[in-house]
């Protein structure tokens, strides 16, 4: 997604006026295979009181965000007041959003055991015509404890109440990331990547590559880039914006890119128009096929980059 347009999304979520706002409350349970997870939406019912400060808190995280740059596979969380923009087709989060959209109809949890093992929870605030939906994972599965060394109690219309068999959930008063018109505004890169199952998307990307490197001919042998990846995660990083990026599939790339090695003695070696690929060399292989090593202007100098802006 462009950059101007993720700045101009988030000044017009910015602009909203989130004292004219509702908001409802929903847990989401992952379910289905590790590798290919199924999220599910469920509706709770809560207080007016509650409501307003679930909207505050969304409204919190809006006004400390002021300025965004666009995710990348390695780029970090954003430094203060600023957050990480994607695509939010390019996370899966269209899948949560349409069962959100159902509203009090979509299901609805019932009792305190169905917050046990719950995945994330959602905020969604509505702004008159705006939808403002953001999502906190959940730390340790909301499981019920006793707590026998305590005696739970309430202090309400000024008489103390036994509370010890009233299930408490901590909400925490931060979100991790933050959907809106079709963009999505990364607070918690970590917890953002975990809750949309990232890992399993980014080995499809793998597989993805891989099948393109055996189809375009890029590589000597397509399958030994799939095992030296495998699931690391650095390395999925990498594949997953090789992927994104795209240049191995221009044949004036690829060319270009055997001149400079040549040029330059970076001893990576072809045959027959293909990269000869060894276990020890794919990590450096996928750093040159997303074009990761530049050149300083002012040094001369020459480096392998993690994450790169394009100036100007």
């Amino acid at each position: 997604m462009r950059h101007e347009h993720l700045k101009k999304t988030l000044r017009k979520l910015k602009q909203l006026d989130f004292r004219r706002a509702s908001a409802s409350f929903w847990l989401i349970k992952r379910g289905g295979k590790p590798a290919a997870p199924e999220l599910r939406a469920l509706f709770v019912d809560t207080e007016p009181h509650l409501q307003t400060k679930l909207s505050g808190i969304v409204r919190k995280a809006v006004e400390e965000a002021n300025e965004v740059q666009p995710y990348d596979y390695f780029t970090s969380d954003g430094e203060e007041n600023e957050v990480l923009g994607v695509r939010a087709t390019d996370t899966g989060f269209d899948v949560i959003q349409q069962q959100i959209e159902q509203g009090s109809a979509a299901p609805k949890i019932t009792s305190p055991k169905d917050f046990h093992d719950s995945w994330a929870y959602l905020i969604d605030v509505v702004v008159g015509a705006d939808r403002v939906m953001a999502v906190r994972k959940v730390v340790g599965g909301w499981a019920i404890k006793k707590q026998s060394a305590v005696l739970k109690v309430l202090f309400k219309n000024a008489v103390l109440a036994d509370y010890e068999e009233a299930p408490v959930f901590q909400l925490e008063k931060k979100v991790d990331f933050i959907a809106f018109e079709g963009s999505v505004f990364i607070l918690n890169k970590s917890h953002f990547e975990s809750v949309m199952n990232f890992r399993a998307g980014m080995e499809a990307k793998r597989d993805e590559v891989v099948q393109d490197f055996t189809r375009l001919g890029i590589v000597t042998d397509p399958d030994i880039v799939r095992d030296a990846i495998g699931q690391k995660l650095n390395m999925l990083r990498r594949v997953a914006s090789v992927r994104k990026s795209g240049f191995y599939k221009d044949s004036g790339f690829i060319q270009k890119l055997k001149d400079v090695c040549e040029q330059h003695g970076w001893g990576i070696e072809w045959n027959d128009g293909k990269i000869i690929v060894t276990p020890e060399n794919v990590e450096t292989i996928l750093k040159l096929l997303n074009d990761d090593r530049l050149e300083s202007p002012v040094t001369a100098g020459v480096y392998d980059v993690t994450v790169k802006h394009k100036v100007g």
